[in-house]
């Protein structure tokens, strides 16, 4: 065995948009055989063009989705909520009930979170 056949072959990053972490949980609501399914999803990323999350169901890739997420500040209160459509454009296999699941947003929107202060009378 050369040195040549031990080299790993990558392919050049094709991303359009810089990834950020993002540690939140996350309501994926998706439709199956004629069936609303509502789960529970924990992300990893966040981009301008979509996000990776995990999932202890496994989404066909093709599968569209709508998402909704809280956003927090650096203060800890919810700032705003994402919500949106997404396509499943990749799925990894982690453990049989983990899944790593890459979206691409079809649709999203961000709604600020107004705080409100009550005033006495």
């Amino acid at each position: 065995m050369t040195s040549r056949s031990l080299q790993r072959h990558s392919t050049p990053e094709t991303r359009k948009h810089a990834r950020f972490p993002l540690d939140v949980q996350a309501l994926i609501r998706c439709k199956q055989a004629s069936i609303i399914r509502q789960l529970s999803a924990k992300t990893k990323n966040i981009s301008r063009g979509g996000v990776y999350f995990f999932s202890d169901v496994d989404l066909p890739i093709g599968s569209v989705f709508n998402i909704e997420m809280q956003l927090f500040s650096t203060s800890g209160q919810v700032a705003c909520v994402l919500t949106g459509a997404g396509r499943i454009v990749r799925r990894d296999r982690f453990a049989p009930n983990r899944i790593g699941l890459g979206a691409s947003f079809v649709r999203v929107q961000l709604r600020p979170i107004v705080a409100t202060t009550q005033t006495s009378t």
